[in-house]
C-alpha cells in the first residue's frame, strides 16, 4: 500500500530534473574564432564556427574542460582555448546568454 502512495511522488521527482545545459556563453577569441559553450552537468559542449560540437569533460583540476588536444579554461567571464596543433589563444567573454 505504501508503494502505491509513494510512486506518484517518485515519478514527480524524476520529471522535475534540471535541464542538461546550465549556462550558455559566447567567447570571441584573439585568433578570430568564436566559440559558443554550453556548460552542462557532463562537461562543456563547445560549438565551433563550422557548427561541429566538442564535448569536453570537466577535469579534476578546477575549471578546466579537456578532451584530447582541446582544452577550455574559463575564468572571470573570459577563457583560454587550445586546439592542437594551434597555440593557446585568449578569448573574451561576450556574456552569458542564459543561465539557470
Amino acid at each position: 500500500m505504501r508503494l502505491v502512495v509513494l510512486l506518484p511522488i517518485l515519478l514527480a521527482a524524476c520529471a522535475s530534473s534540471p535541464p542538461p545545459y546550465l549556462d550558455l556563453a559566447s567567447y570571441a577569441c584573439s585568433d578570430g574564432t568564436t566559440l559558443r559553450v554550453h556548460y552542462a552537468t557532463d562537461g562543456a559542449h563547445v560549438t565551433l564556427p563550422d557548427d561541429s560540437v566538442l564535448i569536453l569533460p570537466q577535469q579534476p583540476s578546477g575549471m578546466r574542460f579537456a578532451a584530447g588536444p582541446c582544452e577550455l579554461r574559463p575564468r572571470d567571464g573570459d577563457a583560454t582555448w587550445t586546439a592542437a596543433p594551434r597555440a593557446l589563444v585568449a578569448c573574451r567573454g561576450e556574456g552569458t546568454l542564459w543561465s539557470r
